[in-house]
């Protein structure tokens, strides 16, 4: 299939699919592929929920933020953490090397899909539940999405779609 863009990156909550639809993506435009969460956990030899015990949410986010910074995005499908759009400059720097896709899912969808967000590096303020983080997530998701797309569908249907919004 041909290339759309030089590169996609995907955003949003966690449990939403970023990295199932990335895998796939990639696989289909024959990109490479890269999660922002595996590199991290890759880079400290740690579960992302042990990084965020030790150093915390706040640490944790601006890891992310680089992370994603140093990235090479060429010919390449980037599922980042759920956190990523709190670092401005990563966003920035996503946002003009790659098109951004928001993968939009209800938070009742994420429930659903048997998300636990006690065990998976979440990297929310202590004092926020999550429903609390989830919609002050949704305005970050939105405001730097280049496309919005709708996953509380199948994967296919959330890939089709894609596919057709990028060609």
């Amino acid at each position: 299939m041909e290339k759309p863009y030089p590169s996609i990156s995907i955003i949003g909550m966690a449990g939403s699919g970023k990295t199932e639809i990335g895998k796939r993506l990639a696989s289909i435009f024959d990109f490479d592929f890269f999660d922002t969460d595996q590199i991290i956990e890759k880079h400290f030899n740690k579960s992302l929920q042990s990084i965020l015990e030790e150093v915390g949410y706040l640490e944790l986010r601006q890891i992310e933020q680089s992370t994603i910074q140093d990235m090479q995005l060429r010919n390449c499908v980037v599922a980042t953490g759920g956190s990523a759009i709190y670092g401005d400059q990563g966003m920035r720097y996503l946002k003009n090397k790659t098109v951004m896709i928001f993968l939009d899912v209800t938070f009742e969808t994420i429930k659903d899909r048997g998300i636990n967000f006690s065990d998976r590096g979440f990297a929310k303020d202590p004092n926020l539940s999550v429903t609390d983080e989830f919609h002050n997530r949704l305005e970050l998701y939105n405001k730097y999405a280049d496309i919005k797309v709708d996953n509380n569908c199948s994967i296919n249907q959330c890939v089709e779609e894609i596919i057709r919004l990028v060609s």
